[in-house]
């Protein structure tokens, strides 16, 4: 449609066929529309899943996201036991949480986020003394990968349900978050 080039669409023969015709002409013409449509259409979500991915990949880097806690109250004595906590993008950063989800699965970059968000939530979680827990949704994709158990080390949780006690002391008296060394940027081996 715009003149751009995407190759060439021929029928071949070794032997010439006269028959040919306007209408099979037309058809052939057709069928050169379709196929340009297509790869254009394949070039343009080429190109904007290259800038969803840059998106994700900025979004990783400078984290624009905070957590924000929301108290989760037991009925019958309406005392705070735990929290929920929520990723929320800073104001002005014009995202909305669940669509940067979406994209960073689309790209491939879903688990970094989902990952980034659970480690942001846990260490700027509020004193967690007196709390009978802390929940944020996680992916069974989240929860599977090694790298979810190193931001849950040092604490005591339900293998079923897979649900953490913070108030269970008998391991640490405070949670850590740990990495496998392969998975921090520029190490230096051996460290």
């Amino acid at each position: 449609e715009d003149g751009t080039p995407y190759g060439m669409f021929c029928c071949l023969s070794p032997e010439p066929n006269r028959t040919l015709n306007d209408r099979d002409l037309s058809v052939m013409s057709s069928f050169v529309t379709l196929v340009a449509r297509q790869v254009r259409h394949e070039r343009e979500g080429l190109t904007e899943a290259e800038r969803d991915r840059a998106d994700i990949e900025a979004i990783l880097r400078d984290e624009p996201f905070d957590a924000a806690y929301q108290p989760i109250v037991r009925l019958w004595d309406h005392r705070i036991v735990g929290y929920e906590a929520l990723i929320r993008f800073r104001s002005g950063f014009g995202h909305v949480t669940e669509d940067v989800f979406r994209k960073a699965i689309h790209v491939g970059l879903g688990l970094e986020l989902e990952l980034r968000a659970a480690r942001l939530a846990i260490e700027s979680a509020p004193d967690r003394e007196g709390l009978d827990y802390l929940s944020f949704n996680a992916s069974p994709e989240l929860i599977c990968d090694d790298r979810f158990e190193t931001v849950l080390e040092n604490v005591v949780y339900n293998k079923e349900t897979r649900e953490v006690d913070y108030s269970n002391t008998t391991i640490t008296q405070n949670t850590r978050a740990s990495y496998p060394i392969h998975y921090i940027d520029n190490i230096k081996l051996p460290c």
